[in-house]
């Protein structure tokens, strides 16, 4: 196989240090912060089984979701 390429110049970049954020739970306090405020707690929320279903059921619903 010929190397068409002979150097990967990729190699050479150094890419800035990035931490993930911390995945939060809605819990029932930091929705009622959050509808107070308007700020997430953390940029990565994490929904509840009951919350996902509640959701599920909205969207479900033409007249919740705004559709109706």
């Amino acid at each position: 196989m010929e190397k068409l390429i002979a150097q990967n110049w990729a190699d050479q970049v150094a890419l800035p240090r990035y931490e993930k954020p911390l995945a939060v739970v809605w819990t029932e306090e930091r929705v009622a912060r959050w509808r107070e405020t308007g700020q997430k707690p953390s940029p990565v929320m994490v929904w509840t089984p009951e919350l996902t279903g509640q959701f599920l059921d909205a969207a479900a619903s033409p007249t919740e979701m705004g559709r109706g």
